[in-house]
């Protein structure tokens, strides 16, 4: 039995996920060939990375908006909640999260050119770095909740040609 569902969905007992990726070449030289080859599983790793860590992330999400709402802590409440509010939305399938991780003042004081987090999921778990001059300015807000979007380039969910 084939199941249509939602990315943030919990996937029914006994079920497989697939993801499915046509490809399509012209005769290529050697070099074109390896350099192919090479970021066909650089995507693979991602696509599997992003997959395998959806249901946490998403997961994640929905708690963050509890905790935010809940207990705002030194943030108005009224803009707790409309944060709270955003994140449910986000979930409920209308944001791809592709990775996920958190970063404290201390990972950013110490952060060279790129941060590395143990605690990351999705494409953040694999080779991808972030550099701490995009995550300084969510610390530097003061805001419940601050979303903002990466330079790095997705290769999940993205048509792509390769010449």
């Amino acid at each position: 039995m084939v199941y249509d569902l939602d990315d943030n969905v919990e996937v029914p007992k006994g079920a497989i996920i697939e993801a499915w990726m046509h490809i399509e070449t012209d005769r290529l030289e050697p070099a074109d060939a390896e350099r192919l080859i090479a970021s066909l599983r650089r995507v693979l790793n991602d696509v599997h990375l992003a997959a395998a860590d959806a249901p946490a992330m998403y997961a994640l999400i929905r708690e963050l908006a509890d905790r935010l709402t809940d207990d705002p802590g030194e943030f108005d409440r009224e803009a707790s909640v409309e944060a709270g509010d955003l994140l449910r939305w986000l979930a409920d399938g209308n944001f791809l999260i592709l990775g996920h991780a958190a970063y404290s003042a201390a990972d950013l004081a110490g952060a060279g050119p790129g941060i590395s987090h143990s605690q990351a999921s999705g494409v953040l778990r694999g080779d991808t770095q972030v550099s701490p001059l995009e995550v300084l300015p969510a610390f530097r807000s003061g805001a419940p909740l601050v979303i903002f979007k990466s330079p790095l380039v997705s290769t999940v969910r993205r048509s792509a040609r390769y010449d």
